[in-house]
């Protein structure tokens, strides 16, 4: 088939048409419109070549960072031979940047080979040649300033860890340089984040996949991430605490308003942050503690861009504390870490405290998506049905914040909701996050009994008014789409808290219904009316 027979040879015919390339590179003239052409075509096929869909899947290319390359095992040849590997890393160094982007796409192909196509000696030898190639390229980063080429060394640098186990890599040679160069170019990326933002998920994958390994690390070769991994934690937080100033001062694209981004990062942060957890909850502390004392000092002054920097500040800050607390795995957390998990918990908590009381005069939108993330991320480690309740998260609750044991924390979750559906009305975004919030907790086995016994909830069973909950209003700013949306949400949750504990208590079940009642007879007393006319 052509697969097997075709296929190979022209890749094979593309090889050795850029090894001849890279033999005579100094009489090559890439001013020439007809040499360059031919040399990008060449690159392409190449590329083409390696991106075929070998097995009939057709890959989504939105899963790029998990993809494996199917070679056929009759290519194996190509690939055992590690000047294949060296032919793309010399055309990466020789061409210039118009071009050496396409070599470092086929890189990134060659580099995600299935692991069956070798035996583990030859899979050793190969990953050796692509990491020694890799920190050649780290070692002399002059050509990465061309965004493109920026984006695939990216890629290129994931997809060591999406197709190599941790334990191979530690056992490459010089792993302790290469560690290093990788962590101090993550950290520079990160530092840069106008420059190729989209390259940063990729980054962030591998570091994600690295930590995410070290439990099940059986080699005996040190990895350091317990070095690295805390430089890229706080190296991604102060870049984007940075950021917040210059994006108000020359009015850039806030990240904050990509939610799917933040979404992304976040996720992946949630593992990078719980290695070496006392560093990255240090950080975070101080880093909190200092803004937020900012934050209240021009509160008192009133609105002005400082306000605006410390606030923004803020909601990163609640963002990724949120996150680095939903990262917590049980069987890896101990009594220390929820005690920090307690400290973060405490802050963000008086935060949103200071927030609410002002959310009368002037609300942060964004600052209340972050402390909605947050108190997702907090319900869904520490409130429920599997949590252990003695955890050292409710000993500082109940130190700092009087919150004793779970129902009160449940009071304070079920405050918010409240309050976010009473005061945020015009804000779409902010009432479906918060009924999402609502709906989770009312799924609970054990939540939702304590949830029903609070006088908040019962507030809720009996007040679903647009006069207290203005969302509900037919005449609200929002699309009447929108609000039908979110009423199905706040019913459904609605619904099983009523249905908890009604039995057979009618006259319950007629309150509850007192405000859909009198809306039903408005609606029929219109409609008579205008049967009569």
């Amino acid at each position: 088939p052509f697969r097997d027979t075709q296929l190979f040879e022209i890749f094979q015919m593309a090889c050795s048409l850029l090894q001849s390339a890279v033999g005579n590179i100094k009489s090559l003239d890439f001013n020439d419109s007809n040499q360059h052409s031919l040399l990008s075509h060449t690159l392409k096929l190449a590329l083409s070549s390696l991106t075929f869909d070998f097995i009939g899947t057709s890959t989504d290319e939105s899963s790029d960072d998990h993809c494996t390359v199917q070679i056929p095992t009759s290519w194996r040849s190509a690939f055992l031979d590690v000047g294949t590997l060296d032919l793309f890393f010399e055309l990466y160094n020789d061409l210039p940047s118009s071009l050496s982007s396409l070599a470092l796409s086929c890189l990134v192909q060659i580099a995600s080979v299935r692991r069956s196509l070798f035996s583990n000696t030859e899979r050793a030898k190969f990953l050796n040649h692509l990491v020694i190639g890799v920190r050649g390229i780290l070692e002399n980063p002059q050509s990465l300033s061309d965004t493109n080429n920026y984006h695939e060394f990216c890629r290129l640098l994931a997809r060591l860890k999406s197709n190599y186990q941790l334990g191979e890599l530690v056992k490459v040679d010089n792993y302790n340089d290469v560690i290093k160069l990788v962590a101090e170019f993550t950290v520079t990326s990160l530092r840069m984040w106008q420059f190729a933002p989209n390259s940063v998920h990729y980054l962030l994958s591998l570091w994600q996949r690295m930590v995410a390994s070290v439990p099940y690390v059986k080699a005996t070769e040190p990895h350091l991430l317990e070095t690295y991994t805390p430089e890229v934690t706080k190296a991604y937080v102060t870049s984007r605490l940075e950021s917040v100033h210059i994006v108000i001062r020359d009015q850039l694209e806030d990240s904050l308003d990509d939610h799917g981004l933040i979404a992304q990062q976040l996720e992946q942060l949630s593992t990078i942050g719980r290695c070496e957890y006392e560093k990255t909850c240090a950080l975070l502390v101080q880093l909190f503690d200092e803004s937020a004392q900012r934050y209240q000092e021009q509160i008192s002054k009133g609105p002005s861009v400082d306000l605006a920097v410390e606030e923004g500040r803020l909601t990163w800050l609640v963002y990724i504390i949120g996150a680095v607390i939903g990262g917590r795995v049980s069987f890896a957390s101990t009594d220390e870490h929820d005690a920090m998990d307690g400290e973060l918990v405490c802050r963000v908590l008086q935060l949103m405290n200071l927030t609410d009381s002002r959310l009368d005069q002037n609300g942060s939108e964004k600052l209340d998506l972050a402390i909605l993330s947050f108190f997702e991320q907090f319900r869904k480690i520490y409130v429920g049905d599997q949590v252990q309740k003695t955890s050292k998260v409710y000993r500082r609750l109940s130190e700092v914040l009087g919150l004793s044991d779970e129902s009160m924390v449940l009071s304070m979750f079920i405050g918010k909701i409240i309050t976010n559906l009473k005061y945020w009305g015009h804000s779409e975004r902010i009432i479906s996050r918060t009924l999402q919030l609502l709906n989770d907790l009312s799924v609970g086995y054990s939540s939702v009994r304590k949830l029903v016994k609070l006088e908040a909830v019962q507030f809720l069973l009996n007040n679903h008014t647009s006069e207290h909950f203005p969302f509900l209003g037919i005449n609200s700013t929002n699309g009447a789409l929108n609000d039908m949306r979110c009423r199905t949400t706040f019913y459904m949750a609605l619904g099983r808290l009523l249905l908890v504990d009604l039995g057979e208590d009618e006259e319950k079940f007629y309150m509850f219904m007192m405000p859909l009642t009198s809306h039903f007879e408005v609606v029929a007393g219109l409609l008579a009316n205008a049967n009569i006319s």
